[in-house]
C-alpha cells in the first residue's frame, strides 16, 4: 500500500498509513491513500481489541524490512507512539490519529465485472503513451474508460490519440465513463501482472 503514498506531501497523514484492527476477524486492514488513490491490504493477526492508527509510511515500511524474514511482528500502541517489534529488533514510532486519515467512499457501484489480467495490461499499455500531461487540462490526465458495443480504453493528449477496444465482458454494459487517472494507472499496471483475472 505504500505505492499509493505521496511522499512529498503538505498534509501530514496522507504521509502515513492507516491501520486499522477487527479484533473478533482476527485482521489487520492497512490502507495508504494520496487522495486520488487508495490501495488497501488485510493481514491475519492477534489482537485484543478494535483499534485504529497512522504511522508514517516510509519508517514503517524501512522498520518491518529491517526485521528477520519470517518473524511475528508484535505492534503495541498507545495514544502518541506505537511500539513495533521481532525478535532482538524494537522500533519506537510517532501515531497520527485515525480520524484524521481520510476515507475514500466508494458509494454504491452499479457494476461488477472480471477480467483477464494480460487483456488488462494490454489495453493500458496500448494507450498510457498517448495520456496528456498538462495540468490545466486535467480531464486529458488519465484513461477514459467506456463500454458501448465494446469496452473502450482511451486517451489523448490533444495531439494524439490511442485507443483499445475489448470484447464487453459480462456485467460491463451500461457501465457509467470513468477517466483512470495517469498515477493510478502505473499503480494498477504494476499490481496486476500478466496472469489472472482482474475484478472490476
Amino acid at each position: 500500500v505504500s505505492k499509493a503514498v505521496e511522499r512529498r506531501t503538505t498534509i501530514p497523514v496522507l504521509a502515513n498509513v492507516l491501520l486499522a484492527v477487527d479484533a473478533a476477524a482476527g485482521t489487520l486492514t492497512i490502507t495508504g491513500s494520496d487522495l486520488d488513490c487508495e490501495l488497501r491490504t488485510t493481514l491475519s493477526c492477534q489482537a485484543g481489541k478494535d483499534e485504529a492508527f497512522t504511522l508514517p509510511s516510509g519508517i514503517l515500511h524501512d522498520a518491518v524490512r529491517k526485521m528477520p524474514d519470517g518473524a511475528e511482528i508484535a505492534l503495541v500502541a498507545e495514544k502518541d507512539f506505537a511500539t513495533l517489534s521481532a525478535g532482538r529488533s524494537r522500533f519506537r514510532i510517532q501515531v497520527l490519529p485515525a480520524t484524521d486519515f481520510p476515507t475514500m467512499d466508494a458509494g454504491s457501484l452499479s457494476h461488477s465485472f472480471e477480467l483477464d489480467a494480460g487483456l488488462v495490461a494490454r489495453m493500458l499499455d496500448t494507450v498510457s503513451f498517448a495520456i496528456s500531461s498538462e495540468e490545466t487540462r486535467y480531464y486529458l490526465n488519465g484513461i477514459y474508460w467506456h463500454a458501448s458495443e465494446a469496452l473502450n480504453a482511451v486517451a489523448t493528449d490533444g495531439h494524439r490519440l490511442a485507443k483499445f477496444a475489448a470484447p464487453l465482458p459480462e456485467g460491463a454494459a451500461g457501465m457509467p465513463a470513468i477517466i483512470i487517472p495517469r498515477r493510478t494507472v502505473g499503480l494498477i499496471r504494476q499490481l496486476i501482472g500478466d496472469k489472472g483475472a482482474v475484478q472490476v
